[in-house]
């Protein structure tokens, strides 16, 4: 079983716990512990089968999915072919943000924003920042206006690439209908 792990933009597969070692040696901002090897190394072991947050700061973590893929290229290419098949995430199942009704929504979303800290040092630092945004927009259903603001935000010249754009649930979107028409 192979991990892939990723923090902030740079990302790693790797095939064993040394090149893990070596991965996370290779970040300045994370101290690699024999603590830490050891959990990763329980975590790779296990039956667990969902991805694994490790936390490096108070605010800060790097993320590990196992995989059968021998490569990132491989890695990308399963993640975009599930979502292509069916041009849905899988496992989704219909709800109410599934519900037809064409026409304009007052939509919020939050996400979390990537901003640079200590800007005057030589290595620049990023933490998540929690960050709304609220928009009308026009759709066929509640996802769709979902999707499309966060095609939005994705291709906006001002967000880092490395926002995180959390799944659709109540607690990340919030949307009221506000007619076919606006008035």
């Amino acid at each position: 079983m192979n991990i892939y792990i990723r923090y902030f933009d740079d990302e790693a597969l790797c095939h064993s716990m040394q090149e893990v070692r070596e991965y996370l040696d290779s970040i300045a901002e994370i101290e690699v512990t024999p603590k830490m090897l050891d959990e990763i190394a329980t975590y790779a072991e296990s039956n667990i089968v969902f991805p694994k947050r490790y936390k490096v700061t108070s605010r800060n973590y790097f993320i590990m999915i196992k995989t059968e893929l021998d490569s990132l290229a491989d890695f990308h290419a399963n993640a975009k072919e599930k979502r292509d098949t069916t041009g849905e995430q899988p496992g989704r199942s219909n709800s109410v943000y599934d519900i037809s009704q064409e026409g304009w929504y007052q939509c919020e979303k939050r996400f979390k924003r990537v901003v640079p800290v200590n800007i005057e040092d030589e290595t620049p630092k990023y933490e998540y920042v929690e960050t709304s945004i609220e928009a009308l927009v026009y759709g066929e259903s509640p996802r769709e206006c979902h999707d499309i603001l966060v095609e939005h935000l994705k291709e906006r010249d001002d967000l880092d690439a490395r926002c995180q754009f959390p799944s659709l649930k109540e607690s990340n979107f919030l949307y009221e209908y506000k007619g076919a028409t606006l008035d």
